[in-house]
């Protein structure tokens, strides 16, 4: 049996030590080099002092699934950007499109996704463009649609999209994909061409015969179905009336019970529908977190699993999937979700709504309950070190600690730069009164809370 090499040994103790020792380095710093020594890896790559102990972790991350981390060990990438680069190494991707520090974290994620699908990312890989624009020609290339009709700077997002749209259904996009048009006018001239259009007209007319005919079939059942008892009779007679409305016509010989039966159902259906519709809105956390986790955990089994697997209190997991499921059955009773069999979708709707969401910062009840509640439990005084350490508490899997504190500190920051946080010397954050003031209109407001801290609003993906 061979015996193990002392001196290396010796050798591995005291290049620690040294760390331990250097006060180039913080305390999170230190761990990462500490960690990576442990495991054998050249911490050459990241022993740089100006990076933070998260590029360390990037850079460790790569150095042990044995990837190029040169390409991206440089100090003039953020953490977000050196991630991207990484996952798009671990993909096997070209990340030569996206490697570049003139591009932000959101657009190499556009451009590792356009690579993923094997596109021809050079069409949009352009620093000029932002994360929209390049989303649009993305969805264009997709769909193998002619995006030079859209792909210039002078367009912004909402304009392409109404170029898209247009090529989509086989219109002649040039009589409007000029840069002096505004959206609403691009949109005006599209909504007319598909109105000329003789496919788009087609479909209206079978459409429409189908009904007809849908018409024509309901009222031979309801005279085969005349001997029956009264109640089958009703029911024919309501069913050739739903389908008559339709088609804005009015069937002949309409009982007066009846309209008045219809008209009652449909004031009812009215009265429900502007009720859904005034308290609910489609929000930030619903585009940025409930889509995505939909798309990553379809079936009610699955979110169950996941959110299990995410917190170490089986109590809190359940609390937490509670509020999750009664924002889905929102979504799904509103068209923006749809269910089959216990599996979850996003329809068109809910894809659009996602895109079109405001993405501005917005104080919430998030902030007030979540946030502050942070702070407020760190006796006034949050610092990251005493973060990280509750994360740890909270949360079972590594990554998902790392998640959330990424997302906490920066909307710690984002509440700093509005004022609602002050900030120390040390680095610990404090609730200012300007804070307390909003938190306290929020709990007057009762607007809806939701304690889960899964909302990475900045890095989800539609």
């Amino acid at each position: 049996m061979e015996k193990p090499n002392k001196r290396l040994g010796i050798m591995h103790t005291l290049k620690k030590i040294m760390v331990y020792f250097d006060n180039r380095y913080d305390r999170l710093q230190k761990e990462e080099i500490v960690l990576g020594l442990d495991k054998g890896l050249d911490t050459y790559f990241y022993k740089n002092p100006n990076f933070d102990w998260k590029q360390m972790r990037e850079i460790r991350l790569g150095l042990e699934k044995g990837l190029e981390v040169s390409v991206y060990a440089k100090e003039e990438f953020n953490v977000e950007q050196m991630e991207e680069i990484r996952l798009g190494q671990e993909k096997k991707l070209d990340v030569s499109f996206y490697s570049k520090p003139e591009f932000d974290w959101k657009q190499m994620r556009e451009i590792k996704l356009g690579l993923d699908k094997n596109l021809d990312v050079s069409t949009f890989a352009k620093s000029s463009l932002d994360i929209e624009q390049m989303e649009e020609i993305k969805l264009g290339l997709e769909k193998g649609l002619d995006v030079s009709f859209y792909n210039k700077n002078d367009f912004n997002w909402k304009q392409m999209r109404e170029i898209r749209l247009g090529l989509e259904r086989g219109l002649d996009v040039s009589s409007y994909s000029k840069d002096h048009l505004s959206v609403e006018q691009m949109e005006k001239i599209r909504v007319k061409l598909e109105k000329q259009s003789p496919v788009i007209n087609q479909i209206s007319i079978d459409r429409k015969n189908e009904n007809n005919r849908g018409l024509e079939d309901s009222q031979i059942r309801g005279k085969e179905n005349s001997q029956g008892n009264e109640e089958t009779q009703q029911k024919s007679k309501a069913a050739s009336k739903r389908l008559s409305k339709a088609n804005d016509e009015v069937v002949d010989g309409g009982q007066t019970a009846g309209k008045a039966d219809k008209g009652m159902k449909n004031s009812e259906r009215d009265i429900e529908n502007k009720n859904k519709e005034e308290d609910f809105s489609f929000s930030r956390y619903d585009a940025n977190v409930v889509l995505p986790m939909i798309r990553k955990a379809p079936s009610t089994k699955q979110l169950q699993k996941l959110f299990q697997q995410r917190y170490r209190s089986e109590e809190e997991a359940n609390k937490q999937s509670h509020i999750f499921e009664g924002r889905i059955r929102k979504l799904t009773d509103r068209g923006y979700l749809e269910e089959k069999d216990g599996t979850y979708s996003i329809t068109e709707k809910g894809a659009q709504a996602a895109k079109e969401v405001d993405r501005s910062f917005k104080f919430t009840s998030y902030d007030a309950n979540v946030v502050f509640g942070y702070i407020q439990s760190a006796d006034g005084a949050l610092s990251l070190g005493k973060l990280y350490g509750k994360l740890e508490e909270k949360y079972s899997d590594p990554e998902e600690v790392e998640k959330q504190f990424t997302y906490l500190k920066n909307r710690l920051e984002k509440n700093l730069q509005c004022g609602y946080v002050l900030k120390d010397e040390k680095g610990a954050y404090s609730i200012s009164e300007i804070g307390e003031m909003k938190a306290e209109e929020i709990a007057a407001i009762g607007e809806e809370v939701s304690i889960s801290i899964d909302r990475d609003i900045e890095e989800m993906e539609f």
